[in-house]
């Protein structure tokens, strides 16, 4: 949250502010699609609030413009925006996961907040071309679940504010089937098992990640940066 906002020290006071300033408020996020965006999108939905969403080319140019007060908020990644909220230019209203988070114990969740159900965070996953040998992929995912629990690796991590978390492909497999359900869901209009209406377009049947994604990217918000 930019400068401005540092009076404001929850999300309920947020959320007085953008009903108070319907249809002022914007949130940034690195591009259409991105887990910002659809973080921004999450939160309108569950807090019932209004905020225009302010597209960047990245999560760099989007602080930049939040900083001074362009835009007025933005839900970003802990490793980019720690260190500005730690040097006292934006303050950390809430952690979007559903536990907070062990290097900002005093921030609590969003769901503890006051938005139950309420629950992101952004993940990083190795994949390979499709007829990799399985050996190689065998090799590839156990170096790098090595990697992930030596011990300056896995602490490097923790102080950015990340969480480390190995498992095989058969696991990281499961596990982007799970987001995908998760997300059309999340925008799927209750009792028609169709997509909901976001910032102008219709995501389609409620567990069609791809057309929802294609709709979020095809948003018509403006973009900076």
């Amino acid at each position: 949250m930019r400068a401005e906002f540092l009076a404001r020290e929850s999300v309920q006071e947020f959320i007085a502010y953008c009903n108070e300033n319907r249809g002022k408020v914007t949130y940034a996020s690195s591009g259409n699609g991105t887990t910002l965006h659809l973080s921004g999108e999450l939160f309108k939905r569950l807090a019932k609030v209004e905020m225009t969403h302010i597209p960047y080319r990245g999560g760099a140019p989007a602080i930049n413009d939040l900083i001074p007060g362009r835009v007025d908020v933005i839900f970003d990644n802990m490793p980019s925006i720690l260190s500005h909220v730690k040097a006292g230019s934006l303050r950390g209203l809430a952690v979007t996961t559903k536990e907070r988070v062990a290097v900002v114990p005093e921030i609590p969740t969003i769901a503890e907040s006051g938005v139950p159900g309420f629950d992101v965070f952004s993940w990083f996953g190795f994949f390979v071309p499709v007829r990799t040998p399985q050996d190689v992929i065998a090799r590839l995912n156990a170096d790098t679940n090595a990697a992930l629990v030596h011990a300056s690796v896995k602490t490097r991590f923790e102080e950015l504010g990340a969480n480390p978390k190995g498992s095989t492909p058969a696991e990281l497999a499961a596990f982007l089937k799970s987001e995908i359900d998760k997300w059309a869901r999340s925008f799927a209009t209750p009792g028609s098992g169709s997509g909901s209406t976001i910032e102008g377009g219709t995501a389609g049947r409620g567990r069609d990640a791809t057309r929802l994604l294609r709709q979020l990217s095809n948003s018509r918000s403006p973009r900076r940066g």
